[in-house]
């Protein structure tokens, strides 16, 4: 279901992704997540790790069907966490994304909407 307030839409989107916090407030380890969905402007991170709002990080989108799809720096915008657990949802928002990074996403989404079932068979 979209939300239609939203001026760039959110596709299901789940794959691989690795983060780096850059801010300078930890260590800057590569941890591993996942995204669940993207649109133009960011990307909605499943991940067993806490990132201040606000934050600075360095990501990395991998797919099947390539090795590193979009590299890119981006900013924490929300956090939740899960209930009960040490797993939390994070907003991402792109800060540095070059032309072509940006075509890349242009075309992720693209494949996203003329394949919606693709893109479903990543959520079950």
């Amino acid at each position: 279901m979209t939300d239609d307030r939203r001026i760039y839409p959110r596709l299901p989107f789940e794959y691989a992704v690795q983060l780096q916090d850059i801010s300078g407030n930890t260590t800057p380890l590569l941890r591993n997540s996942f995204s669940k969905n993207i649109s133009e402007i960011g990307l909605k991170i499943v991940s067993f790790d806490f990132y201040p709002v606000e934050d600075k990080v360095h990501l990395k989108l991998f797919s099947p069907h390539c090795v590193c799809v979009l590299d890119v720096i981006g900013k924490i915008v929300w956090v939740q966490q899960y209930p009960h657990q040490e797993k939390y949802m994070l907003g991402l928002r792109f800060l540095e994304l070059s032309e072509a990074g940006h075509k890349k996403v242009l075309q992720l989404l693209s494949a996203g909407r003329n394949n919606p079932q693709s893109a479903q068979q990543h959520n079950n």
